[in-house]
């Protein structure tokens, strides 16, 4: 388990992750969303890949489309 998501469900801090992370605490109840009223859009993020002038075809069709979709937002 993360250590942020530990520290929340032990009260120690207000904790913001993505859903994907917490969907099980949030469903058995061990976490809240306090945050709601503030959802939206997700948070910026970066992609990181190791430089190569022969970058892999999967890992430039992932770019392309995480970009088009970044743009779409």
């Amino acid at each position: 388990m993360l250590g942020g998501v530990t520290l929340a469900k032990n009260g120690a801090v207000l904790f913001q992750t993505y859903r994907f992370i917490v969907e099980r605490e949030l469903a058995e109840g061990s976490l809240v969303d306090g945050l709601q009223p503030f959802a939206g859009r997700s948070r910026p993020f970066t992609l990181l890949y190791p430089h190569s002038r022969h970058m892999p075809l999967r890992l430039r069709a992932f770019a392309n489309f995480i970009m088009d979709k970044n743009q779409a937002w």
